[in-house]
């Protein structure tokens, strides 16, 4: 019954994400015919998909598509963790997740539920300030299962409170605490990127924040985002945490990264002139650099 607030907030999440992209430009979700549960659901989701969101609100950060693919590997991995957990739940073993983490998997996932219905009711030239106030909420709360995950460990498995240790760890432990953590490391990974890409959108189109220093100033906002991306990708190397521990977000970190220089230079191709643009950009040399250390990071 503890999983149930979880699986929950997770098909909610689905629903929106599903009926977010399905909805084309200009369409509305009032139709005619009886109500039914999913009609009821996402009524509040706007016009505005994802890629509708990209072409009204264009930076110079934007990752390529395949990069939000993301979305349904979290929702996937969630979908199989969950069910795992409830299973080992019903027969009274040792869950996947603790309370406190579906706690906070309930609440990201109805976090970036709002979100995504928000984002959806922008329209070219109004942009929701919720966009980018609402989105990094997901990374602190999934960020704060992992906190409180990775201090748990050393009293859970290490030196109990008798100053006993604990002894190592089983091998069922050990999986779902991999498990766990991938969830987690993926989602929280992730939102936050996608919370610095907000931002930058927010500075370069909202025209509440600084206006004078960023609206319509692309390349100035750029340098907002490639700042942050910077110390995610210095943290990744020197933060808590095992190595191995880190492997998922800094395949994230890298795949993002390669995905914004990747469509950097597609759009820089696609106009004449543009590659000469391109070479002489401050952020792209940034993103490149950036890029080549995330990259890295993953070999060594």
């Amino acid at each position: 019954s503890n999983h149930i607030p979880a699986l929950l907030s997770l098909y909610y999440f689905g629903l929106i994400s599903m009926a977010s992209m399905m909805m084309k430009s200009g369409s509305s979700m009032d139709m005619a015919g009886p109500a039914t549960l999913s009609s009821v659901l996402t009524r509040f989701v706007g016009t505005t998909s994802n890629a509708d969101f990209s072409q009204f609100f264009p930076t110079l950060i934007t990752p390529s598509n395949p990069v939000f693919l993301v979305w349904p590997i979290i929702a996937i991995s969630q979908v199989l963790t969950l069910a795992a957990s409830s299973v080992l739940a019903t027969l009274h073993r040792r869950p996947i997740f603790e309370q406190h983490e579906l706690t906070a998997l309930s609440l990201s996932n109805l976090l970036a539920t709002w979100w995504i219905i928000i984002s959806s009711q922008a329209t070219a030239g109004m942009l929701p300030l919720g966009s980018a106030l609402i989105l990094p909420l997901v990374p602190l709360l999934s960020g704060y299962a992992l906190r409180k995950k990775n201090n748990n460990d050393n009293t859970y498995y290490g030196i109990g409170n008798n100053g006993i240790s604990g002894g190592r760890k089983k091998k069922r432990d050990i999986v779902r605490t991999k498990a766990s953590n991938f969830v987690f490391q993926l989602f929280s990974s992730f939102t936050t990127i996608a919370s610095l890409l907000a931002l930058t959108v927010e500075l370069q189109h909202g025209n509440r924040l600084f206006p004078s220093l960023f609206y319509h100033k692309p390349e100035v906002s750029s340098l907002v985002f490639l700042a942050g991306y910077f110390g995610i990708v210095a943290r990744g190397r020197s933060g808590s945490g095992g190595g191995k521990n880190k492997v998922v977000k800094r395949s994230v970190n890298a795949v993002a990264i390669m995905g914004i220089l990747a469509k950097r230079i597609m759009d820089a191709n696609a106009v004449p002139g543009g590659v000469m643009h391109l070479l002489t950009s401050l952020s792209f040399w940034i993103t490149s650099l950036i890029a080549a250390q995330a990259t890295a990071q993953l070999f060594f």
